[in-house]
């Protein structure tokens, strides 16, 4: 599918900024942040928002008026949704919440500032129905929304982030912006406008928001300035914003208009040598009243970053590729000139860059147990989590160091794909039918909560955590809310006999599985409440998924959506025998695409809302189960989306005896594949020794166990 720019009639974008402050230091690039980047938006040769869709609001003096025009902007938006903050970023000292100050905060009082979980929820508000979401966060500490419910800690947690959503921040979570003296705006915003207005060179002709981030981390790069940080949900990276001024096909209306455009852009300013130590100390951090101190960026610029004469900042590393194609920073993309250096000093050659790793190859490998089925891995802040035959362990991801091992009475089931994660605990049942809440920092039991009596069940039911609170079912036993930190129940829905699939969650429903009388039914549930709204008779499940307008039913090979404001059937894969083209687990719903597998090994691409098929990858693939009913049952690897890039272990957990006649179809087990989420085409794959399992993703690296005893880090 050809991606298209947004619909500026059906789009809005909302830009908040401060630059006066009463009892903070005062950021003027601010107030060019909110002019040019509102200009560019407006630009008929960039997006061409109408001025009234975007909205400028500059010194908000209270956090109920900012909210007030989000809340009245967003819901207007069909097509896509902008919303941009510039300012000083604030740490909350007791949650370290981050906050967005106002003209009348000050450090350590966030009741006077906007709190970053309430921009959220009014971008996850369901009267906001725009299809693709973009938050923007010019600010000290601003990678702090990409952590968690907005909290401290450090690991990504997926409802940080709303489906087809964009969250692109200009620093990480403890490092603060930079705004210099003399700069028209500042250093992130400079260069996400100069971006906008004069395109990237050898771009595509449209240009999305894994593009910008890549070339605005270049340029950041190029000058040793804090780097921006990006995460997307559900292929956000792939959200159009604008046309790349850079491209063959861009052409201005009129000569005029071409001048406004490249007057957008951030002027050289060579005044670093020229100011004072004590100017420079007091300007160059934005929001240095957060956590106090003048920014970490601030010594590096005296003592031979950009800011010091005859110096050339030290280079970053390139950002995270998740394309595959490894791009270096270029120093022709930096807009800034570099200081003269004295006539007395002699320049230092600067150390010529190295080259990215090539995407697939190994980082590192680490020694793992053996263990008779290949591990899931799950990436839980810095520590990697995998099950090895029954017990968790958990691994550094930066080195594969074993860092814990946590062995239980009863095994812990072996699947952890789709396990539930939140706040650093890990959800996940054992053999004993007891739900166990995991802290995997400590890797040691927090609590524990009895699913149901059938510990003979052929599987356990992966759980599902939203905002603080897991869902969970077992085979034959009620649905329950749990409180994810302690366990503590919230309420349960039980069944007359019980449910028969695992929870899927969107918005205010809780869909699940369940058995009656007479039939295989699927209930859907207020997710508030744990009350029943209604249940469909007439589609039995093993696996279901859902979205805001459909839950998808899934049994032996037939696929059914229902709509859920109809509770109509919107289409249905017809039911065929077990041949090639069945569709099997597994059942994966992610960037507004429904993927499954086929019985001869292709991942399928659907489309949700008409059930056509996109397009089909042949992945290698091993000895499938003996049966049908068990391979329906467990079903092997689940792909991951992230940045575009589809990840995908082998289809397979079992290989077949180390035989001669069986060494090839073993060997079909052994591969992670990366996959253009777009077009179905293999960017690379990589084979390890023995049978994968699911991968887990990272900024920079790929993860997976495999049987023949290694833990793999593999390039993005």
């Amino acid at each position: 599918m050809r991606a298209s720019l947004p619909d500026p009639r059906a789009s809005r974008a909302v830009l908040i900024g401060t630059h006066t402050y009463r009892r903070l230091p005062g950021l003027p690039a601010v107030a060019g942040n909110l002019t040019g980047l509102a200009a560019a938006l407006r630009h008929p040769s960039v997006w061409g928002l109408p001025e009234s869709h975007c909205t400028v609001l500059a010194q908000p003096e209270n956090a109920g008026q900012a909210l007030d025009a989000l809340h009245a902007q967003a819901p207007e938006a069909l097509d896509t949704l902008l919303v941009y903050y510039a300012g000083h970023g604030l740490v909350d000292p007791y949650t370290d919440e981050l906050y967005l100050a106002l003209p009348g905060s000050e450090q350590g009082r966030p009741d006077g500032a906007l709190r970053y979980e309430y921009v959220r929820r009014a971008v996850l508000d369901p009267a906001v129905t725009a299809r693709r979401k973009i938050v923007i966060l010019d600010c000290c500490y601003s990678g702090r929304a990409l952590i968690g419910e907005m909290g401290a800690g450090d690991h990504v947690a997926a409802q940080t982030l709303i489906d087809g959503t964009c969250l692109l921040t200009s620093t990480a979570e403890t490092r603060k912006a930079l705004s210099f003296p003399g700069e028209r705006y500042t250093a992130f915003t400079g260069e996400l406008i100069g971006v906008l207005a004069a395109g990237v060179p050898d771009g595509p002709e449209l240009l999305d928001m894994h593009t910008v981030y890549r070339e605005v981390h270049a340029r950041l790069a190029a000058k040793g300035r804090p780097l921006p940080q990006q995460r997307n949900r559900n292929a956000g990276g792939l959200i159009v914003v604008a046309r790349n001024q850079a491209h063959p096909s861009a052409r201005a209306t009129t000569a005029a208009a071409d001048r406004a455009l490249a007057g957008l852009a951030p002027k050289p300013v060579p005044l670093l040598r020229r100011i004072s130590r004590r100017t420079l100390l007091v300007g160059a951090a934005v929001g240095t009243a957060g956590l106090g101190g003048a920014g970490l960026g601030v010594r590096r610029l005296l003592l031979g970053g950009e800011g010091e004469a005859g110096g050339t900042g030290p280079a970053a590393a390139p950002p995270p590729s998740t394309t595959g194609t490894p791009s270096a920073p270029s120093a022709s993309a930096s807009t800034s000139a570099t200081p003269t250096a004295p006539p007395t000093t002699t320049a230092a050659s600067p150390p010529k860059p190295k080259a990215p790793p090539t995407p697939g190859s190994v980082l590192w490998r680490a020694k793992i147990p053996v263990a008779g089925e290949a591990s899931d891995v799950l990436l839980v802040g810095e520590v990697l989590v995998l099950n090895l035959d029954g017990v968790l362990r958990g691994y550094a991801r930066t080195s594969g160091e074993r860092v814990w091992t946590l062995a239980h009475s009863a095994l812990f089931t072996q699947q952890l794909r789709g396990t539930a994660v939140d706040s650093d605990v890990l959800c996940v049942e054992d053999e004993d039918g007891y739900l166990r809440g995991v802290d995997v920092r400590r890797g040691v039991k927090k609590w524990a909560y009895r699913l149901g009596t059938d510990t003979l069940a052929l599987r356990a039911f992966a759980p599902l955590v939203r905002d603080g609170i897991v869902y969970a079912s077992h085979p034959g036993a009620p649905l329950v809310a749990l409180d994810v930190a302690t366990g503590r129940k919230r309420w349960g829905y039980a069944p007359p006999d019980g449910t028969n699939s695992g929870p899927a969650v969107s918005d205010g429903l809780v869909c699940v599985g369940t058995y009656s009388d007479t039939s295989n039914d699927v209930s859907v549930v207020d997710r508030r409440t744990g009350r029943e709204r209604w249940r469909d008779v007439s589609n039995p499940s093993d696996f279901l998924a859902v979205d805001s307008q459909c839950f998808y039913s899934h049994y032996l090979s037939k696929i059914t959506a229902v709509d859920l404001a109809t509770r109509e059937n919107r289409w249905s894969q017809p039911s065929v025998s077990m041949e090639a083209a069945t569709d099997l687990q597994p059942f994966t719903l992610a960037g507004g695409v429904l993927y499954t597998t086929t019985v001869d090994g292709q991942l399928t691409a659907r489309d949700p809302w008409t059930g056509s098929v996109r397009w089909r990858f042949p992945v290698r693939y091993g000895e499938r189960f003996a049966s049908w009913g068990q391979y329906a049952l467990y079903g092997g690897s689940s792909p991951v989306l992230d940045g575009g890039t589809l990840y995908l272990g082998s289809l397979a957990y079992q290989s077949l005896p180390d035989k001669a006649e069986y060494r090839e179809k073993n060997r079909g087990t052994r591969f992670v594949h990366a996959v253009d989420a777009a077009t179905g085409t293999e960017r690379w794959h990589f084979e390890a020794g023995g049978a994968t399992g699911s991968v887990a993703v990272g900024a920079d690296a790929v993860y997976v166990a495999a049987t023949d005893g290694y833990l793999y880090a593999l390039a993005r």
